[in-house]
């Protein structure tokens, strides 16, 4: 994905070129599977929202998933930090990018009028909803995670529903 195509909001390029590590954990073309019209609105490219979408995918997976399971697995995550190149639950991650992208396209599209007169605020409530359950599901289920970073998966590391200890006084 080309980061230097024409964006929907303005993004200064010191940014964009410090953030161009960031992984894109979806693609135009998967947004046009949710909404095939978002294209259709003026916007040339949704890049800067993909991109502001993955930031906030890592971030919560980061702090609602791996902590807890870093911990499950006697990780350090503060030594051994969430890196998202060894994600292997990509169809379920990409999905949550989506829901995530489509709500910050909606809220960029929603025009200055009241909230029952504008169906862009509709959309991004949505979406944000869809991406709030979806991220609960995923974190309650678990994600591949190659732990090891052997370049594969082992049973250990398939995914697993991240365990609480209940501990009774």
């Amino acid at each position: 994905m080309s980061s230097s195509s024409s964006s929907s909001s303005s993004t200064s390029s010191s940014s964009t070129s410090a953030k161009a590590s960031m992984p894109y954990y979806c693609e135009e073309y998967d947004l046009l599977a949710e909404r095939p019209n978002i294209l259709g609105y003026g916007v040339n490219s949704w890049d800067d929202k993909i991109l502001e979408a993955s930031e906030f995918v890592t971030e919560d997976l980061e702090l609602n998933w791996y902590r807890g399971a870093a911990e499950n697995h006697n990780i350090d995550w503060q030594e051994y930090p969430f890196d998202p190149e060894y994600l292997y639950s990509s169809s379920r991650v990409k999905r949550l990018a989506v829901y995530k992208t489509l709500e910050l396209a909606y809220r960029y599209l929603m025009k200055d009028a009241p909230a029952d007169q504008d169906a862009f605020e509709h959309q991004s409530k949505l979406y944000a909803e869809l991406y709030s359950k979806h991220l609960k599901s995923l974190c309650a289920h678990g994600v591949d995670y190659d732990w090891d970073a052997s370049g594969g998966l082992d049973y250990s590391e398939q995914r697993q529903p991240t365990m609480r200890r209940l501990t009774r006084c």
